[in-house]
């Protein structure tokens, strides 16, 4: 994408730190977890260009922090694998903290970003589009004093209105993903993918999640289908399609449809990321235990 193409140009004209040294191993980490995702797909051989990443100084320390998208990422012949959204990009923050990089909390599908000075501090610039927001905004994007989030919106006039945010500490270290427990021990393996059957959250951690984060994006995965439980959609087939892939045939309310009975057919490709990862080609979710969901968000009600 040209916005994050021409990002690291931005930023040494900016004086930001420029990036020499490997790649800090939750980044790589980062990256293994995409190439395992390509991998699983099918679709062809992994390639990351030198553009899946920029540096910035966001909390001012001195150390590059990071913004990692699959922008700068090909896999084989899958035009949408990098997509988070039809033809948006998502973007992740990982920023520097004494006990190494963590994920900083923010994790969003923008139609573009480059970097200015907000404050005294590197901030991104994002056009994106969350939930109860209607129409996309801009906003400066940025270190709050804990974690990385929207620090002010610009309207088209460039009126800039700061936003106040809770500074929720991050956690020091970012922690591996529990592996997937087995059949019969905890929560039992789910027919239509080798993972845990239960709640899966994207855009936002486990433990954003357990706060009732307002972004995140819930699904749950049972034998036969995986769904955000707001949908009238009816599962009309499920299919093994491949090692950790499985595909779902459903018959969903047809939006442009003279009748209210007027329904539509399509199919949703489902694949396993990792042990407790999976995506459904929009987004991508991790397993959180079904204690760490908000009562308010357990829609799931079967066996």
């Amino acid at each position: 994408m040209a916005g994050l193409a021409v990002s690291g140009v931005v930023a040494a004209q900016q004086g930001r730190p420029a990036q020499k040294a490997p790649l800090p191993r939750e980044v790589t980490a980062w990256v293994a977890e995409q190439r395992a995702d390509c991998v699983s797909s099918g679709s062809g051989r992994f390639v990351a260009s030198p553009n899946f990443y920029d540096t910035a100084d966001f909390n001012g320390d001195g150390k590059p922090d990071y913004v990692v998208t699959r922008a700068g990422m090909q896999c084989g012949n899958d035009a949408t694998w990098s997509l988070e959204g039809p033809q948006i990009p998502g973007y992740t923050f990982f920023v520097s903290t004494p006990r190494g990089y963590v994920d900083a909390g923010f994790d969003v599908a923008a139609e573009g970003i480059r970097y200015v000075k907000y404050q005294g501090r590197d901030v991104a610039v994002m056009v994106y589009a969350g939930p109860g927001m209607g129409a996309a905004k801009t906003f400066y994007v940025g270190w709050n004093g804990q974690r990385i989030d929207r620090l002010a919106e610009i309207d088209r006039r460039g009126k800039i209105t700061p936003i106040r945010t809770v500074a929720v500490p991050l956690r020091p270290v970012a922690p591996p993903a529990p592996p997937a427990p087995p059949a019969g021990a905890g929560a039992a393996a789910s027919r239509l993918l080798p993972l845990p059957k239960g709640y899966y959250v994207a855009r936002t951690s486990c433990e954003d999640a357990a706060r009732g984060s307002s972004v995140s994006v819930y699904g749950y995965l049972s034998d036969t289908d995986f769904s955000d439980g707001t949908s009238a959609c009816k599962v009309l087939s499920a299919t093994r399609t491949g090692q950790g892939v499985s595909t779902l045939k459903k018959s969903c309310p047809d939006p442009m449809g003279a009748r209210a009975t007027d329904r539509t057919v399509s199919s949703v490709t489902l694949r396993a990321t990792g042990p407790t990862g999976l995506s459904d080609g929009y987004f991508n979710y991790r397993y959180c235990p079904v204690n760490q969901i908000p009562p308010a968000r357990r829609f799931y009600r079967g066996n």
